[in-house]
């Protein structure tokens, strides 16, 4: 983190925005003083969030060329890959891409990208995070800044603080009614319907779709943390590798898991037009 980060305040919420390996980042946020989130907060991944299945693949006309971090062409953005060798999480890597502003409750972060071997696409992100009396409001705007359509597909990775107490258990309330299978971690193609609700010491990993309005939820000892997709996220992952893990991930994403294939449904950006998606994380103090 190469710069002190911008902190607004208001309505009682604190909120640190700062670029942290060249990705812009929420790396705080409190109401009354208790912190909302676990490290390392929540950052946007971008241009992809999630795994891909391959790292080729043409979209739209234009090749996708990935490699590897070994592959000099990325300079210091640069890919992820798992175990496997498939791409993870967009690219990361180097300070300055993102310019921060911010004046008392609001901040503003702004990043321009030069169309790259991994996503040959130009284009324009600004994520503006407003604080008011619901919660911290984050509202992420695409431009394309080429003369082609961008893919949209970037996410949020917000880790939902639900520290592990013997005597508050975590629930999680899961809102989604469609669930994307995974084979593989990867989509299956195959979706399923499922009912709404909460899960008591959740471990999960699961891919869904979203209609805008929903809104998850997360108690534990620190009280209830709310996440609602209030416009263009239509789809989310959740996750939570242990049940006294100590955060919830309910991650907001504007294209589907491995968003390149052919089958995908990923929305597109067009020139002049900004693609726009928005998510509030609020907080209700705990009862008693």
């Amino acid at each position: 983190m190469g710069h002190p980060p911008e902190v607004i305040s208001g309505h009682g919420y604190e909120a640190e925005i700062a670029e942290v390996d060249g990705l812009v980042s929420l790396i705080a946020l409190r109401h009354l003083g208790t912190e909302l989130l676990a490290s390392p907060g929540a950052p946007l991944i971008t241009p992809w969030l999630g795994r891909l299945s391959s790292q080729r693949h043409v979209v739209d006309g234009e090749a996708l060329v990935i490699g590897d971090e070994k592959d000099r062409v990325f300079s210091e953005r640069r890919p992820t890959l798992d175990e496997r060798g498939r791409p993870l999480h967009g690219l990361s890597g180097g300070e300055g891409w993102w310019r921060l502003e911010s004046s008392d409750a609001q901040a503003v972060a702004v990043a321009t990208f030069d169309p790259h071997p991994a996503f040959p696409f130009a284009h324009r992100i600004e994520a503006t995070f407003t604080l008011d009396a619901v919660g911290l409001h984050v509202d992420t705007a695409l431009h394309a800044t080429g003369d082609v359509d961008v893919p949209v597909a970037f996410g949020w990775h917000p880790y939902l603080a639900a520290p592990a107490d013997p005597a508050v258990p975590v629930e999680v309330y899961l809102p989604f009614t469609t669930a994307c299978l995974l084979t593989d971690l990867l989509p299956s193609g195959v979706e399923q319907d499922v009912e709404a609700g909460w899960l008591r010491d959740p471990v999960i990993d699961e891919h869904w779709r979203v209609v805008s309005g929903m809104r998850a939820a997360v108690r534990s000892a620190v009280g209830e943390i709310s996440m609602e997709f209030t416009r263009g996220f239509g789809w989310a992952m959740t996750w939570v590798p242990a049940a006294d893990a100590g955060f919830v991930c309910i991650e907001p994403m504007a294209g589907p898991l491995d968003p390149f294939v052919p089958r995908s449904s990923a929305p597109r950006a067009r020139p002049g037009v900004p693609w726009m998606a928005s998510f509030v994380v609020g907080h209700r103090v705990p009862m008693g």
